[in-house]
């Protein structure tokens, strides 16, 4: 039967506590749920712990003094000068190292106060203002600052100055300070591609610091460019996926599609533009040094490239430059022509962050002590208990600002939050990095805010700019800093989820406790709740799952001999278990499994966990094989039967039912549902070995050789027909 999951392990009683409250919360809309989610436990028990204290010398407080340091990392004689000053230990030491050719950017440094033996790192109570001359340095182009710390990890620090050839800004911790050129920001409105996955059928402004491509040659061999930050003369490119995983790039001339060509000449590729068939089938490979998203286009690893830089004319090929900053294109999505494209016109949600290790939502509030930003209020995770792939956002001491939208033209809104029964406009002012976001009692220019669609990992969220730019950020990367502006990039803290009001009891989020047995212990007929395991290569160590009545997997917790699991209702994940055996009452380890609540069964499927079928009318047959050596002989070789349909005098095979049946095992299953007839209407045989057999885990044999010719009558083997006949769940 079709309905039935061979040698079903991993099979759990259940029994759950649960209590009861009211909670308002709030869901993600259309947010996928990571099966890594920690979850949100609920107290079954009260508990007396008992803390205990240490005592040990306190050490004498550390004694700071305000003092300037100069450092000369490549020597007195050269132009790069580090200039530290603030509170610092009496007597501290200061060194700094230039590793600029250890990192992609335009210079580096690392830095270290030391106070003794032991290195001093200031703290947000006592930063150091940090001043970098350094030539390479220039305000004429755009820059982004970033620390690294000891382990790798990388923060961009979004608050700085440049003038000249000086950056400033205040460092809380020392290590290493990166400076990098990022390309200008995007005209309002716009938005790149930032994953591989989404270029298919699409089409891009093509570009590499600010230079766009364009539809003809120039010098015979490249393609020409615009002048910078020209893209009003750029012609959009459409990416065409082939079937090894490569892409033809075309652009439309008229209603002509002209195809890029490269010819690798040596060290540089000739670029020219060509019909479908004679197009070059691209490498594209996604690039996100300096933490902006870009791609290296390129075949035979030469590479599409920017050829004499911003005084060069065009754009070629070039060889092995996947390093090259010439050779890192942009793709930026056409402007918008339609109204309201991310179709938020006359809705209402709560914004959060939900990308975030500690989720932060969107105040109206201000920021307290400062009206220039708005409150960040930090959310708490459950699973949604109704609605699976989904989350649940609470905040238990304040309810979330509610923010409505209104369109005011392509990707243009007011976004709006009610309060004292008047409206009041978020508002973003101003055009460099800490822009003020406040409230308006009208609308101006400063609330014409530009809603950006995410794709790749932050599809279905947005993110919310002004004319200049600047998006509503946290103030460094810190909840308790509240929100403000800062230059449109792709961080997780600038990705917003909208999310919808809901109020839930806190009896949905039961905690449910399940010990675990083996199918040997279980009763005909008991319930059961099923789980599984599943190793997760990043963590080195198990995850376990239980099975819900659709077949999702929901995260459990190992507790001993005990699952725990969070935010479902109990009675979805239980399953009546039925156990097959042979005529003689031994079991053949045939198993079936009823959801309660659904009615569906678990069945078996090769390339999921599980799958489910509604129970349909219709009726199984099984066959017995006894072999009449069966008490000398240990094995057999395997045998055939197969499903005949009579007509008349004659039968005739029906297709997809040969079956093999392999020692040890005894016996093979069919089911047919109500449209194939009645059971009169077909009789069992077996069949002599066929040739070449391919057969499934389940027996049936997909393709052979030759014919399947009944044995004969008179066989010394005789087989046993049983018959199961099931109804509609309606």
């Amino acid at each position: 039967m079709n309905n039935i999951k061979k040698k079903i392990a991993g099979i759990a009683c259940a029994f759950t506590m649960m209590l009861s409250s009211v909670t308002t919360c709030f869901s993600a809309f259309g947010e996928e749920t990571s099966t890594d989610t920690a979850a949100v436990t609920t107290a079954l028990t009260s508990e007396i712990v008992t803390a205990a204290c240490e005592t040990s010398q306190t050490e004498p407080e550390e004694v700071l003094t305000e003092q300037s340091i100069s450092l000369y990392p490549n020597g007195e004689e050269a132009e790069q000068i580090i200039t530290l000053n603030g509170l610092m230990p009496e007597g501290a030491t200061a060194e700094a190292v230039d590793v600029s050719a250890l990192h992609e950017g335009v210079s580096a440094y690392d830095i270290t106060i030391s106070s003794g033996e032991q290195d001093y790192q200031p703290g947000e109570a006592n930063p150091i203002h940090v001043e970098i001359i350094d030539p390479a340095i220039s305000e004429s182009v755009y820059i982004e600052l970033w620390h690294i710390a000891d382990d790798g990890t990388r923060e961009r620090i979004t608050e700085f100055s440049v003038t000249d050839n000086i950056i400033s800004f205040e460092a809380t911790a020392f290590s290493v300070y990166e400076i990098v050129t990022v390309p200008e920001p995007l005209p309002d409105g716009t938005t790149t591609a930032q994953t591989v996955e989404e270029l298919d059928g699409q089409g891009f402004y093509i570009s590499n610091k600010n230079y766009y491509f364009m539809n003809d040659l120039v010098d015979g061999f490249k393609i020409r460019k615009t002048a910078v930050n020209a893209r009003d003369n750029a012609s959009v490119w459409y990416f065409e996926k082939t079937d090894d995983d490569k892409y033809r790039i075309y652009t439309l001339i008229g209603n002509e599609m002209v195809y890029m060509k490269m010819t690798v000449n040596g060290n540089q590729g000739d670029m020219s533009l060509v019909s479908a068939n004679d197009a070059t089938a691209f490498d594209v490979t996604l690039l996100t040094n300096n933490n902006v998203a870009g791609f290296y286009i390129s075949s035979l690893n030469c590479g599409l490239n920017m050829v004499g830089g911003a005084n060069g004319t065009g754009f070629a090929g070039r060889l092995n430059t996947s390093s090259d900053s010439g050779s890192k294109m942009i793709l930026t999505y056409p402007p918008v022509t339609t109204d309201d494209p991310a179709d938020l016109d006359g809705k209402t949600f709560a914004l959060i962050m939900t990308k975030l290790d500690k989720p932060a939502a969107l105040m109206a509030d201000d920021y307290p002590g400062n009206s220039d930003r708005r409150k960040a209020v930090e959310a708490t995770i459950r699973n949604n208990p109704f609605v699976n792939g989904t989350n649940i956002y609470q905040t238990p001491d304040t309810d979330l600002t509610l923010w409505t939208f209104e369109n005011i033209g392509g990707n243009k809104y007011y976004i709006m939050t009610r309060i004292d029964g008047s409206y009041k406009y978020l508002r973003i002012s101003g055009r460099s990095n800490g822009a003020s976001v406040t409230l308006a009692d009208t609308p101006d220019s400063d609330c014409e805010l530009t809603v950006v669609q995410g794709r790749g990992n932050y599809s279905g969220m947005i993110q919310i700019k002004n004319s200049a730019g600047m998006a509503v950020n946290l103030k460094s990367n810190k909840i308790a800093n509240g929100f403000q502006g800062y230059t449109a990039g792709n961080g997780a803290n600038e990705w917003l989820s909208l999310a919808q009001l809901s109020v839930i009891k806190d009896d949905d989020f039961v905690t449910n406790i399940a010990k675990k047995t083996s199918v040997s212990k279980i009763q005909e007929g008991q319930q059961v709740v099923i789980y599984t395991r599943i190793w997760d290569e990043t963590k080195k160590e198990y995850q376990h799952y239980i099975v819900d009545y659709q077949g999702n997997l929901i995260p459990a917790y190992e507790i001993g001999e005990n699952l725990e699991w969070h935010g479902l209702k109990i009675g979805t994940v239980f399953w009546e278990f039925t156990e097959y055996k042979n005529a003689d009452g031994s079991p053949n380890y045939y198993y079936e499994l009823q959801n309660t609540y659904s009615g569906n069964y678990l069945v078996r499927a090769n390339a999921n966990p599980a799958m489910f079928v509604k129970n349909q009318r219709g009726f199984g047959i099984s066959v017995e094989k006894v072999w009449a050596d069966r008490y000398s002989a240990a094995e057999h070789e395997p045998a055939y039967f197969a499903l005949y349909k009579k007509s008349g005098g004659s039968e005739t095979l029906v297709n997809g039912t040969l079956k093999q049946l392999k020692s040890p095992a005894a016996s093979v299953k069919w089911f047919m549902n109500a449209s194939a007839g009645s059971l009169s209407d077909y009789v069992v045989r077996e069949v002599k070995p066929v040739s070449d057999p391919v057969v499934d885990d389940d027996g049936n044999v997909t393709s052979f050789t030759g014919t399947a010719v009944p044995v004969g009558e008179g066989a010394a083997d005789t087989v046993t027909i049983g018959v199961k006949k099931t109804e509609a769940v309606r």
